[in-house]
C-alpha cells in the first residue's frame, strides 16, 4: 500500500511516467569516472558530509560537482576550501575554488532552469580558532560561463570582464571560448567579444589593477588551458587590434 502511494505521488507530481514500470527498467552505465581525490582533514567532516542536501546538479548540458580541497598548513577544524567543478562534452574540469576562506564542511548546490548555480558556503570568520564563528553566504554562478570572471581597466577609465563562456548558443552548437564584456557606468553591459585563443583558459589570473599593473590596452592572461590541465600558459592580447 505504501508503495502504491508513493507511487501515485510521483506520478502526480509528473515523476513516472504511466507507459513505463520497472520491468521495462534496464539500467546501463555509460560513464563511470573520477573527479578529484581529497586528503582526510582530520577535523570531523569531508565531502559527503551534508547528507540533506547535495553537491551534484545538472543544468542543460553541463553537471556540476562542489568539492573539498584540504589545505596542507591550515589546522582543524576549519582546513579546507570549497572546489566547483563543471562536465559538458570535453570532460570534468574545475572551474573556480576559493582563493581566501577556509571552511570546514562541503558546499551543497542548487540549481535553477534559467542557467543560475548556487553555491552555499560557510567560511570561517577566525581560521586560527579550534573552532568559532562563521559567515554563512550563497554565491552564484551561471552555468554558461561558471568560471569567476576577471577585471580589466583599459587606459580611459573603462572597465571590462574577461571570463570563460561554457555551454551552446542558440543553434544548439557548443560554446567553448573566453571573452570580455564592458561593464558600462549604468549597470549595464555591451555585447561579449569572443577572445580569439587557440585554446581557451578554463581559469586564469590577469595585470589587474587591484594588484598593481597599470591600466592598459594590452590583456594578459595566465592559467590552465582547455585540454591542457596541468600546465599554466600565458597570454598577451591586445585589445585595440582590429
Amino acid at each position: 500500500m505504501k508503495s502504491l502511494a508513493i507511487a501515485c505521488a510521483l506520478w502526480c507530481l509528473g515523476v513516472l511516467p504511466t507507459n513505463i514500470f520497472a520491468a521495462d527498467i534496464t539500467p546501463r552505465v555509460e560513464l563511470e569516472e573520477d573527479i578529484y581525490s581529497y586528503t582526510n582533514a582530520e577535523n570531523g567532516a569531508g565531502p559527503m558530509w551534508c547528507a540533506g542536501s547535495t553537491c551534484i546538479v545538472r543544468s542543460g548540458e553541463s553537471v556540476f560537482v562542489s568539492g573539498l580541497e584540504t589545505v596542507a598548513d591550515a589546522t582543524p577544524l576549519n582546513n579546507c576550501r570549497w572546489m566547483l567543478f563543471a562536465r559538458d562534452a570535453q570532460g570534468w574540469r574545475q572551474v573556480s575554488v576559493d582563493q581566501t576562506g577556509l571552511t570546514r564542511e562541503p558546499a551543497p548546490l542548487a540549481a535553477f532552469p534559467d542557467g543560475r548555480i548556487l553555491l552555499s558556503v560557510n567560511p570561517s570568520l577566525d581560521p586560527t580558532a579550534y573552532a568559532g564563528p562563521a559567515q554563512p553566504d550563497v554565491l552564484q554562478f551561471d552555468a554558461h560561463a561558471p568560471a569567476a570572471g576577471r577585471f580589466h581597466v583599459t587606459p580611459d577609465n573603462r572597465l571590462f570582464v574577461v571570463h570563460l563562456a561554457s555551454g551552446t548558443d542558440e543553434h544548439g552548437s557548443r560554446v567553448f571560448e573566453n571573452r570580455i564584456v564592458e561593464m558600462m557606468h549604468d549597470g549595464t553591459v555591451d555585447p561579449t567579444t569572443r577572445i580569439p585563443l587557440q585554446k581557451p583558459f578554463t581559469s586564469f589570473f590577469t595585470t589587474t589593477v587591484r594588484a598593481g599593473s597599470p591600466q592598459s590596452w594590452t590583456l594578459e592572461m595566465l592559467g590552465p588551458r582547455d585540454g591542457t590541465p596541468t600546465t599554466l600558459s600565458y597570454a598577451r592580447v591586445n585589445l585595440l587590434q582590429p
